[in-house]
């Protein structure tokens, strides 16, 4: 049997990172000009290095889940397959939990979130932001019992 897609990298959390290191990289901008031309106060220049250091820290995530494959997760008839810088290869019968946690925003719950495997031999596996996370959880329970 071949490998079929069960998870796929959910682009929505790329923009959001995207649009993040965009926004903080402008008050960066912003502030460092306001520390420039306004008495040189120390406050905008720590609120200016914040700005940065958020701008860096989103362009990072954001840039590094760009970089994952396209189908984050496949299975057949014998396990999962976890695909990143290698593929990862878990039985069904080693799984011993998994849960599905979408992400949410401020009154929001989004349908992409992470999956969380964790296995009989203690190793736990966090599957990257993937597409319809609970519906990706209740497929990996049902192919567990069999069905």
């Amino acid at each position: 049997m071949a490998k079929k897609e069960l998870g796929i990298k959910a682009k929505g959390f790329i923009g959001g990172e995207l649009t993040g290191m965009i926004i903080s990289a402008i008050f960066f901008l912003i502030l460092v000009t306001a520390y420039i031309f306004n008495e040189n106060h120390i406050a905008f220049l720590l609120f200016a290095i914040f700005f940065l250091a958020m701008a860096i820290w989103t362009g990072y995530l954001a840039f590094s889940n760009i970089k994952k494959p396209r189908v984050i997760l496949e299975y057949d008839r014998k396990g999962l397959y976890i695909k990143g810088k290698t593929e990862i290869f878990v039985p069904y019968h080693k799984i011993l939990k998994v849960i599905g946690l979408c992400s949410t925003g401020r009154y929001n719950k989004y349908t992409f979130g992470v999956l969380h495997l964790t296995t009989t031999d203690g190793k736990k596996y966090k599957v990257g932001v993937i597409y319809d996370v609970e519906e990706v959880e209740r497929k990996i329970k049902n192919l567990m019992c069999g069905k």
